[in-house]
């Protein structure tokens, strides 16, 4: 998926992946972040847990990387 098409700079993280904590816990909690997946519900999911982490500024992205082509946001491969 990400390798089809992603936003510039985006950070690539597998919610499903035994290391997604760990990687979560590399990120700055005052950052600004876009989460975007396939699935809304699985974006959901990452910004609730983002949250209770104490990530000050998260977006969900609802509708992914298909809307954003749909809209004609520039992409990257």
């Amino acid at each position: 998926m990400y390798a089809g098409g992603h936003i510039d700079e985006a950070i690539n993280l597998d919610y499903r992946s035994s290391d997604f904590s760990e990687a979560l816990d590399g990120l700055d909690r005052e950052g600004v972040y876009l989460i975007y997946s396939h699935d809304d519900d699985v974006s959901g999911q990452v910004l609730n847990a983002m949250a209770a982490l104490g990530f000050t500024e998260v977006y969900n992205m609802l509708g992914g990387m298909e809307h954003w082509e749909e809209i004609g946001l520039p992409q990257v491969q």
